[in-house]
C-alpha cells in the first residue's frame, strides 16, 4: 500500500491548491488538514474499489497525513547555517529546489504495525514554499535538506556519543548535526567519490562551525568495514538513497556488524529496509515447487535462495508462528545464517 502512495505523489504531488482547499473547508466545515485528506482521497479515485477496501484506504490515509510546520525546518541548524552558492563539478551539482505549498511529500520513514506488520507511509504538506539545498549526481539526488531527510535522521542523531563514523557523505548533514551534539567527541566521514568530497570540502564544509571535530576519509565503505576499529563508538550507514538499493548493502553489512564488537550500528531508513525484506519473506511463502524464479532480478533470486537455505525446514502452523517468523528479531537472526 505504501508504494501506491509514493507512486501517486510522484505523478500527482500537486493535486490541490490553496483556493481549492479553502473551498472544501468552507463547503464541508473541515480543518485544513481534514480538507487535505478529503482532496487526497478524491484524487486517488477509489470509487471502483470494494467498500471494505475503500474504507481501509480511507483510514490509512487519514492516519498518514499531517500538516507540517515550515518554521520547524527554518529553525534547523544546518538549514540556517549552510548556504552555499549553486555550483557544478563534473557530474555532480549543488542546487536549490523548492517544495511547493500543499505539494504532498513523504516526511518520515515507514511506520510498521508491530502486530500486523501493516505499513503506513507518513505524508505531509506545508502551506508555504520551502526552498532547500540538494546534491545531485546526474539524475540521482543523493541528499536534500527536506522534511524527509531531517525527520529520518533525527532519532539516530539523538543517540550518538563518543567517536562516530558516517558511511556516506551527501551534503554532510549527518556529520554537521552530529558535531553539534556535545556527547560526540569526533565524526569521521567515509566517502568513495572524490568529486563529491571536493564539492563538499570547497563549497559546504567552510560553513561548518566545528571543522576540527570532523575528519574526511576518501575510501569505499565496505573496504573500511573490513578492518574493525575498537575506538569507534557509533557507526551510521547511509550509502544508498532508497530502501530498494539499500537492502543489498544492509544484508552485507549486517554480516560484518558482529565483528565490530564495541560499535553500535544504525542504518538510515532501516524500517523501510526491513519492511522490504519482510515482503521478500512473504514472496518466499508463496513459492511452490512449480514456481520459476526466472522472472525475478538476480538479487531477488539470490535472496530467496538464501531465505530457503535458512528456512527450508521451518514449520509454520499458527498465526503466532507466522508473526514470529516475520518479526524483526527473526529476520535479523536469519541474516546471520545466510551463506
Amino acid at each position: 500500500m505504501s508504494m501506491m502512495w509514493l507512486d501517486f505523489l510522484k505523478i500527482k504531488g500537486s493535486f490541490t491548491s490553496s483556493k481549492s482547499l479553502s473551498k472544501t473547508m468552507k463547503a464541508q466545515s473541515l480543518t485544513l488538514e481534514q480538507a487535505y485528506v478529503f482532496e487526497f482521497l478524491s484524487a486517488l479515485d477509489l470509487e471502483g474499489l470494494h467498500p471494505v477496501a475503500r474504507k481501509k484506504i480511507n483510514d490509512l490515509i487519514t492516519r498518514s497525513i499531517k500538516q507540517l510546520s515550515i518554521e520547524d525546518y527554518h529553525k534547523n541548524p544546518y538549514y540556517q547555517t549552510v548556504k552555499p552558492t549553486p555550483v557544478e563539478l563534473k557530474d555532480w551539482s549543488l542546487t536549490y529546489n523548492t517544495l511547493q505549498p500543499f505539494q504532498g511529500c513523504v516526511y518520515n520513514d515507514v511506520i510498521i504495525d508491530p502486530l500486523t506488520y501493516e505499513e503506513t507511509t507518513p505524508i505531509g504538506f506545508i502551506d508555504q514554499p520551502f526552498r532547500y539545498l540538494a546534491m545531485h549526481q546526474k539524475d540521482t539526488t543523493w541528499m536534500s535538506v527536506t522534511p524527509f531527510e531531517i525527520h529520518t535522521m533525527e532519532p539516530i542523531l539523538k543517540t550518538l556519543k563518543g567517536r562516530v563514523v558516517a558511511l556516506g557523505l551527501g551534503l554532510g548533514y549527518f556529520a554537521f548535526m552530529a558535531a553539534l551534539n556535545p556527547n560526540v567527541t569526533h565524526v569521521t566521514i567515509i566517502e568513495k567519490d572524490k568529486t563529491a568530497i571536493d564539492l563538499f570540502l570547497n563549497h559546504i564544509f567552510p560553513f561548518f562551525p566545528y571543522p576540527k571535530k570532523i575528519t574526511m576519509v576518501h575510501q569505499d565503505a565496505l573496504i573500511y568495514l573490513a578492518t574493525p576499529n575498537p575506538l569507534v563508538d557509533h557507526l551510521f550507514v547511509d550509502i544508498y538513497h532508497t530502501a530498494e538499493d539499500g537492502l543489498p548493502f544492509y544484508l552485507s553489512i549486517k554480516k560484518i556488524e558482529p565483528l565490530w564488537k564495541k560499535t553500535v550500528f544504525t542504518y538510515w531508513l532501516e524500517q523501510s529496509i526491513l519492511g522490504l525484506l519482510r515482503r521478500y519473506m512473504c514472496i518466499y511463502l508463496s513459492l511452490t515447487a512449480k514456481t520459476s524464479l526466472k522472472a525475478y532480478p538476480p538479487f531477488a533470486i539470490t535472496l530467496l535462495k538464501n531465505i530457503d537455505h535458512v528456512h527450508q525446514h521451518t514449520v509454520i502452523n499458527t498465526v503466532n508462528d507466522l508473526n514470529q517468523w516475520l518479526s524483526n528479531a527473526s529476520m535479523l537472526a536469519m541474516i546471520q545464517q545466510f551463506p
